[in-house]
């Protein structure tokens, strides 16, 4: 219990608990999302919609490993973490962007499925950096774990609310830019942690 406690009594591991929160809600409102939009907006057959959002699924995972390889690079995760929050801003704001073409929506739908899929191994790499000492890396990880499933049970149900609540798609567009914002603000500060951990 005492390795509980003091995993948990740290600031670090539940900013990036935050950042995992984020991100897993945008990619599950995301991959929710799009299949209706496609077939209810745009008339498409439901085969095609369906692996239309198993690619961006796809991309999810080749970020990842994408963001692995750059980890054992050096490359430091609250950097990982920070670019990807911000290149998901952008590609929210193509993809619930109603004047923009739908084949650029989607490629935004790409692209911050992919982005968000580095935010997972870095957010994992970080923990280490993050724990008092080995012995509640085990506790952070759990606490990465199921911020990850939160995030998987918020994004849909909030997204469908705010498009219910004001009546179209584009409606989501802030939910999903201001998640992404804060995401990097959140790993700005993971950085300064880090630092100051390593000082």
């Amino acid at each position: 219990w005492r390795n509980i406690r003091l995993g948990m009594s740290r600031l670090g591991p539940w900013l990036v608990a935050a950042c995992f929160v984020l991100y897993a809600s945008q990619l599950y409102a995301i991959i929710t999302w799009l299949p209706t939009f496609m077939i209810e907006e745009r008339a498409m057959a439901a085969g095609t919609a369906a692996a239309l959002t198993a690619l961006v699924v796809a991309a999810n995972g080749c970020f990842s490993f994408l963001a692995g390889w750059l980890l054992h690079r050096e490359v430091p995760p609250w950097f990982l973490l920070a670019v990807s929050g911000v290149v998901m801003t952008f590609a929210a704001l193509g993809a619930f962007s109603a004047g923009v073409p739908d084949f650029a929506r989607y490629v935004f739908c790409l692209l911050l499925a992919g982005a968000g899929g580095a935010v997972a191994s870095a957010s994992f790499a970080v923990a280490p950096s993050l724990a008092p000492s080995p012995s509640q890396l085990g506790t952070i990880n759990g606490i990465l774990v199921q911020a990850s499933s939160f995030g998987q049970f918020l994004g849909p149900p909030v997204m469908a609310a705010v498009v219910s609540a004001f009546g179209t798609w584009e409606s989501a567009l802030w939910l999903m830019v201001g998640a992404s914002v804060l995401l990097a603000a959140l790993a700005l500060m993971v950085r300064h942690l880090t630092r100051a951990a390593e000082a």
